[in-house]
């Protein structure tokens, strides 16, 4: 068998990463993962095989100017161990512990352990998981608008928007309120949105800390705000992720799984304390959304905010994606028809909600804050 040529290595590199680019530059970012890790693993393999070093420094010199040409493979590595690693935490079932058993939602936490060693690196990993009777188009539309976090989470103080960076990828600033008698948490954020309807059946938002270091797909430097200083200044804390993974059942019906891993800085405050509180607003996220998102059915943008920001002239182009890929999606599996109806069967409603479900978690963290607890957080503060 006839070996390939340095040349033609690099003909079906470049076309490898073209493809990646591409299934970026449509937020398809499962698939422009993947083919990256392909397309890379392979040049590496073929590297390595090159005997004559003259050839393989031609053809490692071809590789980086090929790199220097698409400047989104910095940005498509960078996001590739972010949305697959999402995606595992959302589908794993190992070394989590169940700490809320609803009838219809689920919670579970993990303590995360520094590397080689039992003691905590401050990370919590939290994961929840509901069957929401809500579009995924609502649902998108819900957390893409970040500036309205405020008025959709309760608990979240302030949300300005920093830089719109693509379709579906921006920065903002968030804060907010934690139980009482603990400070504000704040952040900067980077978030964006994954398209993984061909191969995964889902939709999924990633949201991380922004770092100082982050750039756009050109190589320009993102803004950054300095955390605040000063007494009753809200505390910075850092969210590793932060992703929402949105799998269509029905056209009205979702399963949605939260999955996070954050460190909120409060190295004194008891596992029990974390657990429940985290439990409480991971839970209550899950629900502000359904609420939110039924109520845009049937709603006009001059009563509803989040669908008068979707007739925005800078959104439209979003949301009539999302719409345009979810119709393929329905179309596929037969239910065009009931999708562009939009309608919940009035049934739907007299369901159970995930909020109105009973504790039955017999094992993992404590579910409640005692008063022997809350003494004891008072004192080591």
């Amino acid at each position: 068998m006839a070996k390939t040529s340095g040349s033609d290595l690099l003909v079906r590199f470049e076309a490898g990463i073209v493809e990646a680019v591409e299934y970026f530059r449509l937020d398809k970012h499962f698939q422009s993962a993947r083919v990256l890790q392909n397309v890379e693993r392979e040049i590496e393999t073929a590297l390595k095989s090159i005997q004559d070093e003259t050839e393989r420094s031609r053809v490692q010199a071809g590789v980086e100017s090929v790199y220097g040409r698409y400047g989104e493979t910095k940005l498509i590595r960078q996001i590739e161990g972010e949305v697959l690693n999402v995606l595992e935490l959302a589908r794993s079932e190992e070394d989590w512990t169940l700490s809320y058993d609803g009838s219809s939602a689920k919670v579970w936490y993990r303590a995360e352990r520094a590397e080689n060693s039992s003691k905590s690196n401050g990370l919590h990993a939290f994961k929840a998981r509901a069957e929401l009777n809500a579009p995924v188009v609502n649902l998108c539309a819900l957390l893409n608008e970040t500036e309205l976090f405020a008025e959709l989470f309760w608990f979240v103080r302030k949300s300005a928007a920093l830089q719109d960076l693509g379709r579906f990828r921006k920065s903002f600033h968030m804060q907010w309120q934690l139980l009482w008698p603990l400070s504000d948490r704040e952040a900067p954020l980077l978030g964006y949105g994954v398209d993984g309807l061909d191969e995964d059946n889902c939709f999924m938002t990633v949201t991380r800390s922004l770092a100082r270091e982050d750039v756009d797909s050109s190589g320009k430097q993102l803004e950054y705000p300095e955390p605040s200083s000063g007494r009753g200044q809200p505390v910075r804390m850092r969210a590793e992720c932060l992703g929402f993974h949105f799998e269509p059942i029905e056209p009205t019906k979702t399963r949605a799984t939260v999955v996070a891993r954050l460190d909120l800085l409060l190295p004194f405050v008891p596992v029990a304390l974390v657990n429940y509180s985290s439990r409480y607003f991971i839970r209550l996220s899950l629900h502000m959304l359904e609420v939110k998102a039924r109520e845009m059915l049937g709603a006009s943008p001059d009563s509803n905010k989040h669908l008068k920001a979707m007739e925005r002239e800078d959104r439209r182009e979003v949301y009539a994606w999302i719409q345009s890929r979810l119709e393929e999606h329905w179309k596929r599996h037969g239910k065009l028809e009931e999708f562009q109806n939009n309608k919940i069967e009035s049934a739907q409603f007299k369901r159970t909600t995930s909020m109105e479900n009973v504790d039955t978690s017999a094992n993992g963290p404590p579910a409640a804050v005692d008063k022997k607890l809350a003494l004891q957080l008072l004192k080591k503060r």
